[in-house]
């Protein structure tokens, strides 16, 4: 209908450049808007409104509408945290005599006085103010502090410009309102304007209602979204008055709070069991190969459950109702293990086989009392149980409370151990029951390896009767005797003594039978392998000086074994698992090891005589023969000649010198490849003679080219050149040298190496040679910088951060060397932490900023608590101290973000 105005001009329709224009936020507004979307979206929306309001300039009732949106946004935030409250009244009673009486009375009902005067009387009433009771109780204090007094000078004035003053009159000037929607702007600042006041005015102040309002309660869901304020939340609830509130709400029901998360792992190199996968198939060795570069760049998925932390408050409560008991409380407690082992197979089964929930669920069945326990709690308990052994031989260690829920399974232990000692036919399974009565209670479930270890133990408490009652015999050689020599085994590991030469000539026996060797049955097969790794070993731990070793006069014995065993053992290594334990598990290694193990012994026995060969003449003309590859073509004796090559050249420097292109043949990529990574491996204390013949003869050359599937191999490698460049034998401006080629790497297993080392060696170091660790770190910088993006080199500059303890002051180049690690740092803080303390003082601009890189990475630490917290609130401190205020805040508030509030007091001390 027309009526002479156009709509543009009515002011009851916002502008069309007012509807359809976002705001633009300054960060401050951006994180007040943030926040405020946490408690809700509609107080969010009045912000963002008010903001859009603010910055139109058409709008000729910009104060009325800014003072309503202000009005709601100051009394959604009250609503909150302090709840509703009653409006009250005060009435004031005039007796005739002149004599006052004063009551106080809510809004609805009755107050009743008696009147003993005769006369008029009159009543009079007032309300009594809400607003400054509110505003106090909201930020829960009891007398006006400065933020509280700005708070309610500001909001009190928003009234004045809300309502209209007259329809005849001018609408009021946009511009009479813009300081205070300023300076209310300023106190949602103080209020919500960074995580840490967020923290400290609204959650911290709903974790003081004892029990939650409808409010609350109804601002929790979005509140807690996100993660750290959730964490934060239940980790701090602690009255038990929240139980049953957040338990109609949802937040205890498994179907609504277990989740996945997906992540997806980039594997760096390929893991020790595969490195070996190249020996396979010489087409790896190709340093273009697709397959190693494939291999190398995999990646894995995996899925964890997200965390639940309400159930960390159950948890307490559950704890706190054992030792003070409350049958409402526990009623509540049983609804809630109920409901979560009561739920779907799916989640019931994610809850299982997460560490973390399926304790603290232990831990909550426990603590209610044995009447309140049911079937249904105990069967969850056995699959809590059940997942554990999986995970953990030694789970019994950890599950004290979840052991006294399931004492009922083992119920049937001795049927089953009857059973198995009814198919013994030796005079020792006779003895077993008689002597070891004790070992059968260590067992929980009798499983096949289970019997084994119960068979082995029995043999250390009969020890001494057993090895006079060993035999062989002609027609049995698996299961007793495998079981008979792991137990001697412990028993030696034990430091127990018994007679060698029993054992050493029952050993002899075994391998003196035709059929031992020539055995073809599967089950056979398997336990003649084993036993061969057993004879080997035995010899190998009876080699040692101690009391528990065997005589020298012995030796003779064992080395005819050793001898059968080199000449019949078969390789069975195929290199798919960790080097060492393929080695260590293949039969023919051990054998190889045995005899390493009684050459040494020889050499120590035989030290004093004359000679320039310290080996046995029958090992060293053996080991000859099998350098030629026709002869012993097994990876098990390239292995055994790499790791042993620092003790070879003990025993008979000239032998390896003459023979260095048969241990390492460089012709043949498969077995230099492994003999020299051993080699590397193995050499802890780096002889220096052997180093230059290598490096003369081209080994460490060929090593820094060949790409490598393990990082260990390559740690090793650099370690050899740094030692070398530390002893001043390389030069680091020399580019054809080694050690220039290490630091000038892409490689980042060989720079985090360089870092390490130097670590390592910090409390030896000269002022020379902590030179050389800043002229690397200048050399490293540069390429790191360009290439900080690649996630390869993360690890890189994170343990890089620990050579800030060879800088003495923070200048501007090492400044930028600090900052560039302080954003990578994961596990290697404390050192960062503790130096920058040092520093502090003396250069507190430098170590803010180096703060605020790190406070950056705070959230994607790998630490369940972070390390060096008084370190920390040290340094904070001195930066406040030192004018730093900002920096220091801002340090504060990320460290708040990434879930560490342990600067959340200092930050509260400081603010005015």
């Amino acid at each position: 209908m027309k009526n002479g105005f156009e709509r543009a001009q009515d002011l009851s329709f916002p502008s069309v450049s007012l509807q359809n224009r976002d705001p633009e936020l300054s960060p401050r507004q951006s994180e007040i808007y943030r926040n405020l979307e946490a408690i809700g979206p509609e107080i969010a929306a009045f912000y963002l409104s008010g903001v859009k309001v603010l910055q139109n300039d058409d709008l000729e009732t910009s104060s009325y509408l800014l003072a309503h949106i202000a009005r709601e946004i100051d009394g959604g935030l009250r609503d909150v945290l302090s709840g509703k409250q009653k409006e009250e009244l005060e009435f004031n009673i005039k007796a005739p005599d002149g004599h006052d009486s004063t009551f106080e009375k809510g809004r609805t009902g009755t107050f009743e006085f008696v009147c003993y005067t005769l006369g008029t009387f009159k009543i009079t009433y007032d309300r009594i103010g809400r607003h400054k009771p509110s505003i106090l109780q909201s930020l829960g204090i009891d007398t006006p502090s400065p933020l509280a007094e700005r708070w309610l000078e500001v909001t009190g004035k928003f009234h004045k410009f809300a309502h209209r003053r007259g329809a005849w009159k001018e609408p009021r000037e946009r511009e009479n309102f813009v300081p205070l929607w300023n300076e209310f702007d300023d106190v949602l600042a103080d209020l919500v304007g960074n995580y840490l006041n967020f923290l400290i005015t609204v959650l911290d102040r709903i974790l003081a209602c004892q029990e939650p309002t409808d409010e609350i309660r109804g601002v929790l869901p979005n509140l807690l979204k996100s993660e750290m304020r959730c964490k934060y939340f239940f980790e701090n609830l602690d009255s038990p008055a929240w139980l049953e509130p957040l338990r109609e709400d949802g937040w205890f029901d498994p179907k609504s709070n277990i989740s996945v998360r997906h992540s997806t792992v980039t594997v760096k190199s390929l893991d020790w069991f595969d490195w070996w996968k190249p020996l396979m198939d010489a087409e790896l060795f190709d340093p273009e190969s697709s397959l190693l570069t494939k291999a190398r760049e995999q990646s894995s998925k995996t899925d964890t459950v997200a965390p639940w932390y309400a159930l960390e408050y159950v948890e307490r409560i559950a704890e706190h109702t054992r030792d003070h008991p409350c049958d409402e409380i526990i009623n509540m407690l049983v609804g809630i293990v109920d409901t979560v082992v009561g739920c779907p197979t799916d989640t019931r089964e994610k809850i299982i086989k997460d560490s973390t929930l399926s304790q603290r669920m232990i831990k909550i069945i426990s603590a209610l009392p044995e009447d309140r326990r049911t079937d249904k709690h105990t069967t969850f308990a056995e699959s809590v149980i059940s997942a554990w052994k999986d995970r953990n031989k030694d789970f019994m260690r950890h599950a004290h409370d979840a052991q006294r829920l399931i004492e009922s399974i083992e119920q049937n232990t001795n049927l089953v151990l009857r059973e198995w000692l009814s198919n013994m036919s030796r005079s020792q399974r006779i003895e077993f029951l008689e002597e070891a009565p004790e070992i059968v209670d260590k067992v929980d479930h009798l499983t096949e390896q289970g019997l084994a270890n119960i068979y082995r133990e029995y043999v250390v408490v009969i020890l001494q009767r057993l090895i006079s009652c060993l035999r062989v015999y002609d027609n049995d050689f698996s299961f007793d005797q495998h079981s008979a020599l792991s137990g001697l085994l412990t028993a030696l590991q034990d430091r127990r003594q018994f007679d060698w030469e029993a054992l050493l000539r029952f050993c002899h026996g075994i391998l003196s039978l035709e059929h031992f060797w020539n055995e073809r049955q599967e089950n056979r097969l398997k336990y003649k392998n084993q036993i061969i790794a057993d004879i080997a070993e035995l010899i190998a731990a009876g080699t040692n000086d101690d009391p528990h070793g065997f005589d020298s006069q012995f030796l003779p014995l064992a080395e005819q074994i050793l001898l059968v065993l080199v000449e019949k053992a078969e390789s069975k290594c195929a290199f798919k698992k960790n080097p060492m334990s393929a080695f260590m598990n293949s039969s023919k290694g051990m054998v190889f090891w045995a005899i390493m193990m009684y050459t040494l012994r020889f050499a120590r026995t035989n030290h004093n005589q004359q000679t320039s060969s310290l080996w046995p003449e029958a090992i060293k003309t053996d080991f000859t023969k099998r350098l030629d590859k026709n002869i012993e073509s097994s990876f098990e004796f390239s292995f055994m000649l790499g790791f042993f090559l620092p003790n070879l050249f003990y025993l008979d420097q000239k032998w390896v010198v003459d023979n260095i292109d048969r241990i390492f043949p460089q012709q043949d990529e498969h077995h230099w490849y492994v003999a020299f990574s051993m080699y590397l491996i193995s050499s802890r204390k780096i002889c220096k003679s052997l180093y230059f013949f290598l490096e003369e003869s081209g080994h460490y050359q060929k090593a820094l080219n060949t790409n490598y599937a393990h990082r260990d191999v390559e740690t090793a490698l650099a370690t050899h050149i740094c030692t070398f460049w530390l002893e001043n034998y390389e030069k680091l401006d020399d580019n054809t040298s080694l050690i220039y080629q290490v630091v000038n790497s892409s490689n980042s297993n060989f720079l985090s190496a360089i870092v390490d080392f130097f670590w390592d060696q910090r409390d030896n170091l000269s002022e020379e040679d902590k030179e050389k660790v800043r002229t690397a770190w200048r050399v490293m910088f540069k390429f790191l910088s360009e290439n900080k993006d690649e996630k390869k080199y993360s690890k890189v500059l994170d343990v890089l951060s620990k050579w800030v303890i060879f800088i003495d002051s923070i200048d501007e180049e090492t400044l930028a060397w600090l900052k560039l690690s302080a954003r990578h740092v994961t596990w290697d803080i404390r050192t960062l932490v503790n130096t920058l303390l040092t520093h502090a003082s003396n250069t507190p601009t430098e170590v803010g900023i180096i703060y605020l890189e790190l406070s950056k990475r705070v959230k994607n630490m790998l630490l369940g608590s972070f390390l060096g917290q008084d370190e920390v609130i040290e340094t904070i401190r001195i930066l406040y101290n030192s004018g730093q205020q900002e920096t220091a805040n801002q340090i504060c508030i990320q460290f708040a973000e990434g879930g560490f509030d342990f600067l959340k007091p200092l930050y509260n001390e400081y603010q005015h």
